[in-house]
């Protein structure tokens, strides 16, 4: 909290920290969605490489209560739509980002009276497939698991079979929530019931999803929780916002899950909305502006931290393309939303960079837009 009050130090970290890590040749930018069925919002933020906020670009749109996926390698952003209706079809939006940095919509994908649950959705690491739940409104007598794709040219399909879903099953309940994509097409959920437990599944390359009949059941005193993959997929980290208890698995070349590592957080609250630094060696999160270490391997050295942000309470989290800044969705003080950056040195820790802005209402959703070069698009076009 001394940072707080003593704005010559903070200035000072602040500086200090913008020195440890190279600045970008760029800013930053991130998309974020505020869901209102009646008139939402999809936003740009331009972040400069101190931590300054201003707004890019904004449009209203009826966004009910959405996420966002951003293409790893800068081009798309899917965010899903929930119409007033609600047995009406929801859809999934695909906006492209333009060279300007804002965005256009070049794609829609909806079923009749479908429910598409982009909220439990995970993009692949080529930006090919985009996986979600999908419920009938009608009775609610079914659910799917559905693999979605996004062509060369940016427009939606889903080609393949979907995992369908019984009422009782234990994934049958909209409070899963999916990983990133790991190797050999693999999926990690986790289902909701008791115990909470995570399952893997598998999607081919035409878009088929199928059980792998691998499942894990979180140590005791964590969660299934919220999941973050690491960029290789190699390494999942399990956190919860109400557990402080985190957990990390490993994932072998042909698909197979193991518990790695466990963490007691012990006095640190729990960590939500995780989210994996590029380098692989930290993981961010809201609750405060937090902190977990990590090593290649998977196993925690026993290190986390908070930034000295008072009156915050975080609801999303959001790391930059070379991890050299955190960017957080909060409240202050439990009533005005703010946008508030941190820097993340490379040796640990978290720093406030002094800069935030107030928002019109709350940001459902905050991601950081990767940076589009020739060289990124070039390596995907090798995968």
């Amino acid at each position: 909290m001394a940072l707080c009050r003593r704005p010559r130090l903070l200035a000072l970290a602040a500086l200090l920290a913008a020195r440890a890590v190279p600045c970008p040749a760029q800013p930053y930018y991130a998309v974020s969605v505020r869901g209102d069925t009646l008139g939402g919002d999809i936003a740009i933020w331009k972040v400069e490489a101190d931590g300054q906020i201003a707004l890019r670009w904004a449009i209203t749109q009826p966004t009910g209560t959405p996420e966002v996926h951003v293409d790893p390698f800068g081009r798309y952003a899917i965010i899903e739509v929930e119409l007033p209706d609600f047995h009406a079809a929801d859809e999934l939006q695909l906006w492209s980002v333009l060279p300007d940095h804002t965005m256009t919509l070049t794609d829609s994908y909806s079923e009749p009276v479908v429910g598409l649950d982009a909220a439990r959705g995970t993009l692949s690491p080529d930006g090919r497939w985009l996986t979600c739940f999908a419920r009938q409104y009608s009775g609610e007598t079914e659910a799917r698991y559905q693999a979605f794709r996004i062509g060369d040219d940016l427009q939606i399909d889903s080609p393949g079979m979907p995992l369908v879903l019984a009422p009782g099953d234990p994934l049958f309940s909209t409070g899963n929530m999916a990983s990133g994509w790991l190797p050999s097409g693999t999926v990690v959920l986790n289902s909701t019931g008791n115990p909470m437990r995570i399952h893997v599944l598998h999607v081919s390359a035409s878009g088929d999803v199928t059980r792998t009949g691998q499942v894990l059941t979180p140590p005791a005193g964590a969660a299934s929780g919220l999941l973050a993959a690491r960029q290789d997929g190699r390494v999942i980290v399990v956190t919860s916002g109400y557990f402080r208890v985190s957990w990390s698995l490993a994932v072998e070349s042909s698909g197979e899950v193991e518990v790695v590592d466990i963490l007691d957080l012990q006095d640190f609250a729990g960590l939500g909305d995780p989210h994996y630094a590029p380098s692989g060696l930290f993981v961010v999160g809201a609750g405060g502006f937090d902190r977990i270490d990590i090593l290649r391997s998977g196993i925690f050295p026993g290190t986390w931290s908070s930034s000295p942000a008072e009156g915050a309470d975080a609801l999303r989290a959001t790391i930059s393309p070379d991890g050299r800044i955190a960017l957080f969705n909060h409240r202050f003080f439990g009533s005005t939303s703010r946008l508030s950056t941190v820097f993340c040195p490379p040796e640990g820790g978290m720093i406030p960079t002094g800069h935030h802005l107030q928002v019109n209402g709350r940001w459902e959703d905050i991601e950081f837009i990767p940076f589009r070069t020739e060289e990124r698009l070039a390596m995907r076009r090798t995968w």
